[in-house]
């Protein structure tokens, strides 16, 4: 998954958004940096701040510094799923 950094006019991985706090994984958000605006996934999905995204959509990919955290990502990416469908209903 990646998440729009408006304010830096690139995408970046969910994991630096949620070390940047663009993401609030417990509160299941995204902040749009460039209003300052927060929605919640399925809205930011819907904003195109969240997009789904294969290894090599960056230009400059290189094994990420959290690979060592893959089963945290997998979570993560879990939880998103539920969230989603919670909004969805």
């Amino acid at each position: 998954m990646s998440i729009a950094d408006k304010g830096a006019g690139k995408n970046i991985r969910l994991l630096d958004a949620i070390d940047s706090k663009i993401v609030d994984e417990v509160a299941g958000t995204v902040r749009d940096t460039q209003t300052g605006r927060v929605h919640d996934f399925a809205s930011a999905q819907r904003e195109g701040l969240v997009k789904e995204y294969s290894f090599g959509d960056f230009p400059d990919e290189q094994p990420s510094p959290h690979q060592s955290e893959q089963p945290r990502l997998e979570r993560l990416r879990e939880e998103l799923e539920v969230i989603k469908r919670t909004k969805r209903q």
